[in-house]
Protein backbone atom coordinates (compact mmCIF):
# COMPACT_ATOMS: atom_id res chain seq x y z
CA UNK A 1 0.00 0.00 0.00
CA UNK A 2 2.39 2.70 1.48
CA UNK A 3 5.30 3.24 3.05
CA UNK A 4 7.71 6.05 2.80
CA UNK A 5 11.32 4.24 2.68
CA UNK A 6 14.87 6.23 3.34
CA UNK A 7 16.41 4.67 0.20
CA UNK A 8 19.85 3.38 1.09
CA UNK A 9 23.00 4.98 -1.05
CA UNK A 10 24.72 2.63 -3.44
CA UNK A 11 28.63 1.67 -2.90
CA UNK A 12 30.46 3.52 0.02
CA UNK A 13 28.78 5.49 2.39
CA UNK A 14 28.92 9.23 1.52
CA UNK A 15 27.55 11.69 4.43
CA UNK A 16 26.34 13.97 2.14
CA UNK A 17 23.97 11.42 0.08
CA UNK A 18 22.81 10.15 3.61
CA UNK A 19 21.46 14.09 4.38
CA UNK A 20 19.95 14.20 1.41
CA UNK A 21 18.32 11.24 1.92
CA UNK A 22 16.83 12.04 5.18
CA UNK A 23 15.76 15.50 4.02
CA UNK A 24 14.08 13.66 0.99
CA UNK A 25 12.44 11.90 3.47
CA UNK A 26 11.61 14.19 5.83
CA UNK A 27 10.28 16.51 3.09
CA UNK A 28 7.72 13.15 1.92
CA UNK A 29 6.60 12.34 5.08
CA UNK A 30 6.07 15.80 5.52
CA UNK A 31 3.65 16.16 2.15
CA UNK A 32 2.18 12.77 3.28
CA UNK A 33 0.87 14.85 6.26
CA UNK A 34 -0.59 17.53 4.55
CA UNK A 35 -2.25 15.49 2.21
CA UNK A 36 -4.11 13.84 5.06
CA UNK A 37 -4.77 16.87 7.12
CA UNK A 38 -5.88 19.43 4.16
CA UNK A 39 -6.03 18.09 1.21
CA UNK A 40 -3.58 17.64 -2.01
CA UNK A 41 -4.88 21.16 -3.09
CA UNK A 42 -2.80 22.72 0.19
CA UNK A 43 0.30 20.86 -0.88
CA UNK A 44 2.66 23.70 -2.19
CA UNK A 45 6.58 23.44 -1.92
CA UNK A 46 6.90 26.14 0.49
CA UNK A 47 3.79 24.23 3.13
CA UNK A 48 6.09 21.34 3.11
CA UNK A 49 9.49 23.06 3.70
CA UNK A 50 7.76 24.57 6.47
CA UNK A 51 6.48 21.45 7.62
CA UNK A 52 9.85 19.52 7.43
CA UNK A 53 11.83 22.44 8.93
CA UNK A 54 13.37 23.18 5.74
CA UNK A 55 12.95 26.32 3.08
CA UNK A 56 11.05 26.43 -0.07
CA UNK A 57 14.22 26.83 -1.62
CA UNK A 58 15.37 22.89 -1.00
CA UNK A 59 12.06 21.58 -1.63
CA UNK A 60 12.41 23.46 -5.07
CA UNK A 61 16.27 22.00 -5.07
CA UNK A 62 15.13 18.64 -4.32
CA UNK A 63 12.07 17.89 -7.10
CA UNK A 64 12.18 20.85 -9.09
CA UNK A 65 7.76 21.42 -8.94
CA UNK A 66 5.05 20.36 -6.90
CA UNK A 67 4.14 17.54 -9.32
CA UNK A 68 7.52 16.17 -9.78
CA UNK A 69 7.27 15.91 -5.83
CA UNK A 70 3.78 13.81 -5.41
CA UNK A 71 4.89 11.13 -8.53
CA UNK A 72 8.43 10.85 -6.09
CA UNK A 73 5.99 10.27 -3.22
CA UNK A 74 3.74 8.07 -4.81
CA UNK A 75 6.56 6.16 -6.19
CA UNK A 76 7.92 5.90 -3.37
CA UNK A 77 4.99 4.76 -1.29
CA UNK A 78 4.14 1.69 -3.74
CA UNK A 79 7.25 0.73 -4.72
CA UNK A 80 8.98 0.59 -1.36
CA UNK A 81 5.92 -0.99 0.15
CA UNK A 82 6.09 -4.03 -2.40
CA UNK A 83 9.94 -4.63 -1.57
CA UNK A 84 9.76 -4.09 2.02
CA UNK A 85 6.97 -5.94 3.07
CA UNK A 86 4.83 -7.43 0.41
CA UNK A 87 7.81 -9.74 -1.55
CA UNK A 88 9.50 -10.90 1.82
CA UNK A 89 5.81 -12.04 3.25
CA UNK A 90 4.74 -13.89 -0.09
CA UNK A 91 8.14 -15.28 -0.83
CA UNK A 92 7.71 -19.32 -1.33
CA UNK A 93 3.73 -19.09 -0.69
CA UNK A 94 1.73 -19.45 -4.21
CA UNK A 95 -2.21 -19.12 -5.30
CA UNK A 96 -4.56 -18.43 -2.73
CA UNK A 97 -2.24 -18.27 0.45
CA UNK A 98 -0.31 -16.16 -1.37
CA UNK A 99 -3.26 -13.94 -2.33
CA UNK A 100 -4.43 -14.27 1.43
CA UNK A 101 -1.14 -13.18 3.01
CA UNK A 102 -0.62 -10.15 0.33
CA UNK A 103 -4.07 -8.91 1.27
CA UNK A 104 -3.16 -9.40 5.37
CA UNK A 105 0.16 -6.98 4.43
CA UNK A 106 -2.71 -4.17 3.24
CA UNK A 107 -3.96 -4.91 6.36
CA UNK A 108 -1.25 -4.91 8.51
CA UNK A 109 0.39 -1.64 7.10
CA UNK A 110 -2.81 0.32 7.93
CA UNK A 111 -1.86 -0.79 12.16
CA UNK A 112 1.56 0.37 11.50
CA UNK A 113 1.29 3.71 8.93
CA UNK A 114 -2.10 4.77 9.08
CA UNK A 115 -1.38 8.21 8.19
CA UNK A 116 0.85 7.12 5.18
CA UNK A 117 -2.23 4.86 4.04
CA UNK A 118 -4.50 7.50 3.94
CA UNK A 119 -2.12 9.89 2.04
CA UNK A 120 -1.83 7.35 -0.52
CA UNK A 121 -5.63 6.69 -0.82
CA UNK A 122 -6.24 11.03 -1.13
CA UNK A 123 -3.64 10.42 -3.95
CA UNK A 124 -5.45 7.64 -5.68
CA UNK A 125 -8.79 9.46 -5.73
CA UNK A 126 -7.18 12.42 -6.87
CA UNK A 127 -5.87 10.70 -10.19
CA UNK A 128 -9.33 10.39 -11.19
CA UNK A 129 -8.63 14.21 -12.20
CA UNK A 130 -7.07 13.65 -15.63
CA UNK A 131 -4.64 16.55 -14.89
CA UNK A 132 -3.47 14.65 -11.27
CA UNK A 133 0.07 14.69 -11.45
CA UNK A 134 -0.45 11.23 -9.61
CA UNK A 135 -2.34 10.15 -12.09
CA UNK A 136 0.48 8.02 -14.46
CA UNK A 137 2.00 6.94 -11.10
CA UNK A 138 -1.30 5.61 -9.85
CA UNK A 139 -2.58 3.94 -12.67
CA UNK A 140 0.78 2.21 -12.91
CA UNK A 141 0.46 1.02 -9.24
CA UNK A 142 -3.25 0.22 -10.20
CA UNK A 143 -2.45 -2.23 -13.01
CA UNK A 144 0.32 -3.82 -11.31
CA UNK A 145 -1.60 -4.61 -8.40
CA UNK A 146 -4.20 -6.04 -10.45
CA UNK A 147 -1.66 -8.37 -12.11
CA UNK A 148 -0.27 -9.00 -9.03
CA UNK A 149 -3.84 -10.54 -8.15
CA UNK A 150 -4.63 -11.88 -11.54
CA UNK A 151 -1.76 -14.05 -11.42
CA UNK A 152 -1.86 -15.32 -7.83
CA UNK A 153 -5.29 -16.35 -8.67
CA UNK A 154 -4.53 -18.26 -11.52
CA UNK A 155 -1.61 -19.79 -9.94
CA UNK A 156 -3.96 -21.26 -7.61
CA UNK A 157 -6.37 -22.60 -10.00
CA UNK A 158 -3.05 -24.36 -11.36
CA UNK A 159 -1.94 -26.04 -7.85
CA UNK A 160 -5.51 -26.41 -7.40
CA UNK A 161 -6.00 -24.07 -4.65
CA UNK A 162 -8.62 -21.77 -6.04
CA UNK A 163 -11.91 -22.94 -8.18
CA UNK A 164 -10.88 -23.75 -11.12
CA UNK A 165 -14.71 -22.74 -12.68
CA UNK A 166 -14.00 -19.24 -11.90
CA UNK A 167 -12.80 -16.43 -14.82
CA UNK A 168 -9.20 -15.38 -13.11
CA UNK A 169 -9.69 -11.80 -14.25
CA UNK A 170 -12.86 -11.00 -13.39
CA UNK A 171 -12.77 -12.25 -9.85
CA UNK A 172 -9.51 -10.07 -9.52
CA UNK A 173 -11.24 -7.43 -10.61
CA UNK A 174 -13.56 -7.97 -7.67
CA UNK A 175 -10.47 -7.98 -5.44
CA UNK A 176 -9.44 -4.97 -6.31
CA UNK A 177 -12.62 -3.31 -6.22
CA UNK A 178 -13.45 -4.23 -2.80
CA UNK A 179 -10.25 -3.06 -1.67
CA UNK A 180 -10.91 0.69 -3.28
CA UNK A 181 -14.24 0.58 -1.74
CA UNK A 182 -12.76 -0.14 1.61
CA UNK A 183 -9.87 2.73 0.91
CA UNK A 184 -12.68 5.47 -0.22
CA UNK A 185 -14.89 4.85 2.16
CA UNK A 186 -11.80 5.08 5.12
CA UNK A 187 -10.88 8.72 3.35
CA UNK A 188 -13.85 9.49 3.39
CA UNK A 189 -14.80 9.03 7.06
CA UNK A 190 -11.16 8.38 8.79
CA UNK A 191 -12.37 8.82 12.60
CA UNK A 192 -15.07 6.52 12.07
CA UNK A 193 -14.59 3.68 10.00
CA UNK A 194 -12.14 0.93 10.92
CA UNK A 195 -9.99 0.22 7.90
CA UNK A 196 -8.33 -3.17 9.28
CA UNK A 197 -11.47 -4.66 10.16
CA UNK A 198 -12.99 -4.17 6.76
CA UNK A 199 -10.22 -6.17 5.21
CA UNK A 200 -10.56 -8.17 7.67
CA UNK A 201 -14.10 -9.17 6.70
CA UNK A 202 -12.95 -8.96 3.03
CA UNK A 203 -9.89 -11.45 3.31
CA UNK A 204 -12.35 -13.74 4.68
CA UNK A 205 -15.16 -13.05 1.62
CA UNK A 206 -11.94 -13.94 -0.92
CA UNK A 207 -10.99 -17.37 0.91
CA UNK A 208 -14.44 -18.22 1.21
CA UNK A 209 -15.28 -17.64 -2.50
CA UNK A 210 -12.18 -18.56 -4.24
CA UNK A 211 -11.51 -21.67 -1.95
CA UNK A 212 -12.25 -25.23 -3.48
CA UNK A 213 -14.27 -26.75 -1.43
Amino acid sequence: MTDIAVDQPDGPINKQQIRTERSTHRLLKAAAEILVEEGVNALTLANVGERAGYSRGLVTTRFGSKDNMIRTLVERMTSSWAATHVEPRVRGKGGLDGLLEMLREMRDQIARKPQDVLALQALLFDALNPASAARPPILDYNASLGRLVLSSIEAGQADGSIRSDLDGTREASRVLEGIRGIGFHWLLTPDGYDAAAALSHLIALVEEHLAVG
